[in-house]
């Protein structure tokens, strides 16, 4: 499942593909941002978000994978089967158990690997 909406992005912290997305408050709105601890987890990015503001514009509205199969960045080595987190370099083993996704396709840290994300 993906949104695609005119949802904005936070200037200073711009999306990117393959990275985990959280949703935050910015000047009363709500706009996408990379994942930060705090912040709501929505999805995965599938596409850059590029800033625009030089030429007095917004940045573009990405589109981001809530559910099913979806490219990510791995933060640290996994194997399918694991269980993963979001975390400000990509996805990585949860600790606990609980987690937004299970590992498909595994791979090292910095690499894409497929991950089934459970619906929110």
């Amino acid at each position: 499942m993906i949104i695609k909406s005119g949802i904005g992005n936070d200037e200073d912290k711009l999306p990117k593909k393959g990275f985990p997305v959280s949703i935050k408050d910015k000047d009363g709105k709500g706009v996408y941002a990379l994942y930060e601890e705090g912040f709501t987890f929505v999805g995965v990015a599938l596409e850059d978000a590029y800033s625009y503001v030089d030429f007095g514009l917004k940045s573009n509205c990405i589109s981001v994978c809530y559910s099913g199969n979806v490219n990510c960045v791995a933060a640290e080595s996994l194997a399918a089967g694991d269980i993963v987190v979001p975390s400000v370099d990509g996805f990585k083993k949860s600790l606990d158990g609980n987690g937004v996704g299970i590992v498909i396709r595994g791979g090292n840290a910095n690499s894409h690997i497929e991950v089934l994300l459970k619906t929110i």
